[in-house]
């Protein structure tokens, strides 16, 4: 094809329509608008509502959860819902990003926190060794041993429950 070929096909081919303008009225944008704002709304106040629908704290909820793992019998399963409540409690009580780290970091923290007594340190960590064990070595426990895990847990935490109450209390008396 030559040149003056391609220039005549090239100027015959036209749009099929013009150029439409999309206009949409205001009468029909502002309802719109309107119905899209209340559905947010909506939304957000169920969410909201859900929220706060269990206002216990947080370190009242992990006990709770720790007391149902009693029904799990898979100790895989046990052991990593058991080791992320731990990590999540530590997480809430010592305001210390836990949740990422490992046992032997872990460790290292428990030690820095100057009002955690050793012991309470030291099985922690055992729990938590326990539970790798469960998760990484995909070595099996009897259910004496999580339960016997999950009460020195529980123990532990009712220790430093106390300790940071009497603490609290402390504080506030030296205002």
């Amino acid at each position: 094809m030559d040149e003056l070929t391609k220039e005549k096909l090239i100027n015959s081919l036209k749009d099929v329509h013009g150029f439409v303008s999309m206009q949409i009225p205001i009468w029909l944008i502002v309802p719109l608008i309107l119905v899209i704002a209340a559905v947010i709304v909506y939304i957000y106040l169920k969410n909201k509502k859900k929220d706060e629908s269990d206002i216990r704290p947080l370190n009242e909820k992990i006990i709770e959860k720790l007391k149902e793992l009693e029904q799990v019998s898979d100790s895989k399963v046990f052991y990593e819902k058991y080791s992320e409540l731990l990590k999540s409690y530590l997480d809430f009580r010592f305001s210390i990003s836990i949740l990422d780290k490992t046992t032997k970091e872990i460790e290292t923290v428990l030690t820095k926190i100057k009002n955690l007594e050793t012991s309470s340190s030291h099985n922690l960590i055992k729990c938590l060794e326990r539970a790798d064990l469960a998760k990484f070595a995909k070595k099996s426990f009897s259910g004496e041993d999580k339960l016997e895990d999950l009460s020195k847990s529980l123990e532990i935490i009712q220790i430093i429950e106390s300790q940071f109450i009497i603490e609290t209390d402390e504080e506030e008396e030296d205002l």
